[in-house]
């Protein structure tokens, strides 16, 4: 029988008298069955206000000898503790203070050095092996309240790998002087050899490595993307009869649709920044797209090379402006269509995602059809506010007539239908 009010750390560290009597009443397998409990479900979620690391061993090697380093210094740059918020998401935890009891440290290489947010500062311990508990000891209080640690990460410092931290012990207490409470140990985690580099985050119970966290999401803008062809002369207004999709950075697709004018623009979600330069020409999307010359040229001739050209943010971005795109059917049918003839000879045009007069999106080419309607895909905007397409459009072609000659119709008018995005 246990005591209601005796909890698992009661009953392991006999903390009551109640509580030692139910641990001896518990027997062999009982206490068993509640150290197991209290070492892996309770020890380590307690909230403490300080943690104590125990560095045992260091990686060594130096100079050939793998139980050394050099000058047998304890080296690494940073510490970071993590907990979980409200939404079971990791945070780090803000340290108010870390010591070295028993270490030596050089001028501006102390404890405080490896809680200071950066791997460009390091701590040294030139005295691993001689401080108290024997290896390296630091200490680091927590600000406000005590903490439940969720995991820790240790990163390597700028040099001498043989000094980085291999094996170590961590413990929880509520004062800086104790008691601690063991909570797990790690041994042999061998280091990376990269510097200034973390040894992935360690989960705080049971001493494995946690996943990754995956990368943050790039912040990102509202941009413009003129798209021009290559050798061509901006009088001679031609434009090109094909269709090419362009990836620019972090995968966006850019659709780039047939064109009757010698260059057209599109708008796209890109990185606000080009530090890290996606393609060698510095831009976002590369710099130019090659595709080869149709076999025939047709109406608005072959397309060559497309030079591609990324503009500035735009801030603010227009509030219904393309953002991310999807992939949407758009259904056209023609509603007067020519006697004894179906669908249109020519090939329509018509501007989607429009805001106060400025096309902020796509504009389509219907292409002919020997049917009344005819279905397209398009990367169009997955929010926009109002209508994507027009719903009708009437359009004049340049000839009504068919190869005999005959008077098809002098407008086309088409009703327009835009679907959900595909997922």
């Amino acid at each position: 029988v246990v005591f209601p009010s005796c909890s698992p750390e009661d009953l392991v560290q006999a903390r009551r008298k109640e509580a030692q009597y139910t641990w001896n009443m518990l027997g062999p397998w009982g206490q068993g069955v509640v150290q197991k409990l209290w070492d892996t479900q309770f020890k380590c979620k307690q909230a403490y206000k300080y943690f104590k690391f125990d560095v045992l061993a260091y990686r060594g090697g130096s100079n050939g000898y793998a139980e050394e380093s050099s000058h047998n210094f304890l080296q690494f740059s940073e510490l970071t503790l993590y907990e979980l918020d409200g939404n079971e998401d990791r945070r780090k935890i803000p340290i108010d203070k870390a010591t070295n009891p028993g270490g030596w440290n050089y001028p501006n290489q102390g404890p405080e050095k490896i809680v200071d947010g950066t791997v460009d500062s390091k701590m040294i311990d030139t005295t691993f092996g001689t401080n108290l508990d024997g290896g390296s000891t630091i200490i680091i209080g927590v600000k406000g309240e005590a903490r439940s640690l969720y995991g820790y990460e240790f990163f390597t410092a700028n040099n001498a790998p043989s000094r980085d931290p291999a094996s170590w012990r961590l413990s929880g207490g509520q004062s800086a002087n104790g008691p601690w409470t063991e909570i797990s140990q790690v041994d042999q985690a061998e280091p990376p050899e990269d510097r200034q580099v973390t040894y992935g985050t360690f989960d705080a119970c049971n001493s494995s490595r946690l996943a990754a966290e995956p990368p943050p999401s790039p912040s990102v803008c509202n941009r413009s993307i003129t798209i021009t062809e290559n050798n061509k002369n901006p009088d001679d207004d031609v434009g090109w009869d094909e269709t090419v999709d362009i990836i620019c950075s972090g995968g966006a697709l850019v659709t780039v649709e047939p064109s009757e004018h010698f260059s057209a623009k599109y708008f796209a979600m890109l990185p606000d920044t080009i530090d890290k330069q996606d393609f060698a020409n510095g831009n976002l999307c590369p710099g130019y797209v090659p595709r080869p010359k149709p076999k025939r040229r047709q109406l608005l001739g072959g397309i060559n090379d497309l030079n591609v050209q990324v503009g500035e943010c735009i801030h603010p971005p227009p509030d219904s402006g393309p953002g991310i795109l999807c992939k949407r059917e758009i259904a056209i049918t023609i509603t007067n269509p020519a006697a004894m003839h179906k669908g249109w000879s020519q090939s329509a045009s018509f501007e989607c995602a429009v805001k106060d007069g400025t096309n902020l999106g796509t504009t389509v080419r219907t292409g002919t059809s020997t049917s009344n309607r005819k279905i397209i895909t398009r990367n169009l905007p997955r929010d926009f506010v109002g209508d994507i397409c027009p719903k009708t459009y009437k359009w004049q072609p340049s000839s009504g007539y068919t190869e005999d000659n005959v008077l098809l119709v002098d407008n086309y008018e088409f009703e327009i239908e835009v679907g959900e995005c595909e997922e």
